[in-house]
């Protein structure tokens, strides 16, 4: 479920209330046929329901909305359903929850502290945590990690996050292993990241091509912003719409007039959020996101359980 999928749901219900008003209204105005009561009487129930659903729509969306900005995520749909599954999860079985953070906080200090009882080298440890078929969850935990050591050459070397990086498939981690290597000067394997995501950009399911935007947005590099440009055309305007804001995580000012371009487009939502984006990367240099920083990269760390 993506914001735009939200916003388009969200216009549908208010057009529907909007239309059953307008109805009601049409109709009273026209007669006052006492056999018309109970037709009227019908409709007044009717409005009442779908203002009420309209009602408890804006509530779920604020609160996917703020709990989206709480765990530092972008219009990410895919990021929105986990946080939403999180909450659900917590709210059924909250002393489980907390056990899970317990555990996730204990985990995060073995891995990533020196200790008198394991005396190996981060990336073993690393290494044996990660093996066979990682869960998302350990992927998470791993990927902070691994963000953690991004200055600690000698503890996780080069060679040990480029040898993490081919034997792992979960995304989001090979995303957070390439942006570690590139804070210390090797673009290498976000290059690699980059090209390897393009293929679902070619996918015939609009859905596959928003995902891989999604992904090329959390890398918040420049590279990216090349890639993602002929997407700002796409057929599909839930597609275009994510091509939008992956631009405004990934480019700078150099795409400004591209973002600008969008402008005058018909569709009022593609409009309004091409002037948004052209806006904030007006404000960023010729030079922005060629060097990753390094509050990007923990902005975009997937969220641990």
């Amino acid at each position: 479920m993506s914001y735009s999928n939200i916003g388009s749901k969200k216009s549908l219900l208010i057009a529907a209330v909007a239309g059953a008003l307008f109805s009601f209204a049409i109709n009273h105005w026209v007669s006052d046929n006492p056999e018309q009561t109970q037709d009227l009487q019908s409709k007044e129930d009717a409005i009442k329901k779908l203002e009420s659903s309209l009602a408890q729509k804006e509530a779920e969306l604020n609160n996917i909305r703020l709990l989206a900005l709480r765990h530092g995520s972008s219009t990410n749909g895919n990021t929105v359903n986990e946080i939403c599954k999180q909450v659900n999860a917590s709210q059924s079985n909250p002393s489980r929850a907390a056990q899970k953070i317990d555990d996730s906080v204990l985990i995060l200090r073995k891995l990533g502290s020196p200790s008198d009882n394991d005396r190996r080298p981060y990336s073993e440890k690393l290494a044996e945590f990660l093996s066979g078929a990682p869960s998302p969850d350990k992927a998470a935990i791993a990927s902070k990690v691994i963000f953690d050591l991004t200055n600690d050459r000698n503890g996780l070397p080069d060679y040990a996050l480029q040898s993490m990086y081919n034997s792992q498939s979960d995304p989001n981690l090979k995303r957070v292993i390439a942006q570690v290597l590139s804070q210390r000067g090797n673009n290498a394997l976000l290059e690699s990241y980059i090209k390897d995501v393009q293929p679902r950009l070619r996918s015939e399911t609009p859905r596959d091509r928003q995902d891989a935007l999604v992904q090329l947005a959390k890398t918040h590099s420049a590279n990216a912003a090349d890639v993602i440009i002929p997407y700002l055309h796409d057929p599909d305007i839930n597609v275009r719409l994510d091509a939008l804001l992956a631009l405004r995580d990934t480019g700078n000012q150099q795409q400004v007039g591209v973002a600008e371009a969008l402008i005058s487009d018909p569709d009022p939502a593609v409009s309004s959020l091409a002037k948004d984006v052209a806006s904030d990367l007006q404000n960023l240099s010729f030079n922005a996101r060629t060097n990753l920083s390094r509050s990007e990269i923990e902005s975009a760390l997937p969220p641990i359980p």
